[in-house]
């Protein structure tokens, strides 16, 4: 999956409706789901929810995760996974 708005008391949101239902399709046929967030688009939301955030294993990201971010996270038992790369925008 790409880059997404994730904002934390909901779930993970998107601008197009036509995205929902793929994403949701991606998730129910996975084992695990894992999403790569450029730690900008932490707490931005959307007008379409396509998961919620217990629908997520794990959260990876180039920034710091807000606290309250990671609080509910946790509470989700969402793995957050940091890194030093750079995410690609494109």
């Amino acid at each position: 999956m790409r880059l997404h708005k994730i904002f934390y008391a909901l779930g993970i949101f998107y601008a197009y409706q036509e995205d929902v239902a793929f994403k949701q399709q991606l998730r129910a046929q996975s084992q695990k789901m894992a999403l790569v967030v450029d730690h900008t688009r932490l707490g931005v939301a959307h007008n379409y929810r396509a998961l919620r955030l217990d629908q997520i294993d794990y959260l990876i990201t180039d920034g710091p995760v807000p606290t309250e971010i990671m609080t509910a996270l946790q509470a989700s038992q969402v793995t957050i996974k940091m890194t030093t790369e750079e995410i690609d925008h494109d």
